[in-house]
């Protein structure tokens, strides 16, 4: 159940029972004032909740990770809330509660997530909203794994190991009944037993389930491929020559290559000087030939009188 605003005295005191026969209530202070619902649901007598004076924005600082709600972001890649800013919140006193447990608190220390047993159910307040006006909780990833932390804080699904690769072994203690062994089922369906010492049949990347006797619900664990599979920078040499590949020495094929280039290029310049003896030897016949063509074209020259007179 979630609350997110003053109701009636005949409604708090039926959300109240049904708290405390096991059901979990979400209560979201989004106006400061009296608190008469939120005093209704947790038995404690009338108290006040405060508009904080917020210059700009405030972030979460000190979290519980120990804690059901926030188990999931345990690990070091999602422990990270400093991108969720919290612009308005009220101020609650842990102790106007019945000293409630703080699960989370802002960075000044105010009390962000209070946390209060009631029967066999839980009471948990937010003292700021995920709306707009409030903060960016809804904006962000973390939003929904936290709902369904939620949803999960009454019988949450366990967790027995955190960042396991394919092929760790995961050190699973052994069931109650060492005579029975336990059954964990693997992403793909196919069923295995467990070790004494652990499970080692980590081959595939995925959510592995471990049957508890009971009737309980079942344990789990992620293993996931590892990190190194996603780097797609080339590798050293020495590092492949580590693995067993051949490789060819790369200063024998850069000489190699800079005799080949130095070739080819001594090869167009021999080309080069080529066409220029064959050009000057076609300017050279052109000369001639026109030298020849001029001097034959030229008309004969007529003879003197003197001479036609002695004929």
């Amino acid at each position: 159940m979630i609350v997110t605003s003053e109701t009636t005295t005949h409604n708090s005191r039926d959300l109240r029972t049904y708290v405390q026969n096991g059901g979990t209530l979400l209560y979201v202070v989004t106006l400061a004032g009296k608190m008469s619902s939120l005093a209704t649901l947790a038995g404690v007598p009338l108290f006040d909740a405060e508009e904080a004076p917020v210059k700009r924005d405030v972030m979460l600082g000190a979290i519980a990770f120990d804690h059901p709600l926030f188990a999931p972001f345990a690990g070091a890649g999602f422990n990270d809330f400093t991108k969720i800013r919290f612009w308005k919140y009220r101020k609650i006193d842990p102790k106007a509660l019945d000293d409630a447990t703080v699960v989370a608190r802002f960075e000044n220390g105010d009390a962000a997530i209070l946390e209060k047993t009631l029967g066999k159910g839980r009471l948990v307040v937010m003292t700021s909203g995920w709306q707009r006006d409030d903060s960016q909780l809804a904006r962000s990833s973390k939003f929904v794994p936290l709902m369904t932390s939620l949803l999960e804080v009454r019988d949450p699904l366990r967790f027995v190991a955190t960042n396991v690769k394919v092929f760790d072994r995961v050190p699973i203690p052994p069931g109650d009944d060492p005579a029975t062994p336990r059954v964990i089922h693997k992403p793909s369906g196919a069923t295995s037993t467990l070790d004494s010492d652990g499970f080692a049949g980590t081959d595939e990347p995925g959510v592995y389930t471990i049957d508890v006797p009971g009737g309980s619900r079942p344990m789990a664990f992620a293993v996931n491929l590892d990190p190194a599979e996603s780097k797609t920078s080339p590798l050293a040499v020495e590092t492949l020559e580590q693995f067993g590949c051949k490789m060819v020495n790369p200063s024998r094929k850069s000489v190699d290559a800079e005799q080949l280039r130095q070739m080819h290029n001594g090869e167009l310049e021999s080309r080069q000087k080529l066409w220029r003896w064959l050009i000057l030897a076609a300017i050279t016949v052109l000369i001639v030939e026109t030298w020849l063509a001029g001097r034959l074209s030229r008309p004969s020259p007529a003879p003197h009188p003197t001479e036609a007179l002695a004929t």
